[in-house]
């Protein structure tokens, strides 16, 4: 065995390169390209390490009404934290939400108890920075999606 790990560990090298910037790609989208009835914002919010790229992004419904939602998600074994919140609060709010946070940068996957903790931190506090939403009778506990 260590004969085939010196045979392979001589004759492999490995040379790191650094990855091509896409600063390009992060262009401002203008207004006409939404729909109707949404806002959209993003920040830097650290994931990314470059302090200049924007890796979260909110869209939030400004209908005074509940706007229906729609998802796939994926049908892995190991979901990360963030689509079992989503699907989580897609099923309480019969399918209804008003904003949908957005990160770019992570995985967020295999976090296991903290994942899920953060996820749902992450959605209460998004929901306690949108005005109180309309009355509905189908609002479901304490989330206002």
């Amino acid at each position: 065995m260590a004969t085939v790990w010196r045979r392979f560990a001589s004759t492999s090298t490995f040379t790191a390169r650094t990855a091509p910037s896409k600063a390009h790609l992060h262009q401002p989208i203008p207004d006409a390209s939404f729909p109707k009835g949404y806002a959209v914002t993003g920040t830097h919010s650290g994931v990314k390490k470059n302090s200049t790229v924007l890796d979260l992004g909110i869209i939030l419904s400004t209908s005074p009404r509940p706007t229906s939602v729609a998802a796939c998600f994926t049908r892995n074994a190991f979901k990360a934290a963030p689509v079992l919140v989503s699907q989580e609060v897609l099923e309480r709010s019969a399918g209804r939400a008003r904003a949908l946070v957005v990160n770019s940068g992570c995985a967020n996957a295999v976090t296991g108890k903290q994942g899920l903790e953060d996820a749902w931190a992450m959605a209460r506090a998004t929901d306690a920075l949108l005005s109180p939403a309309p009355q509905d009778t189908s609002s479901v506990g304490q989330s206002r999606w």
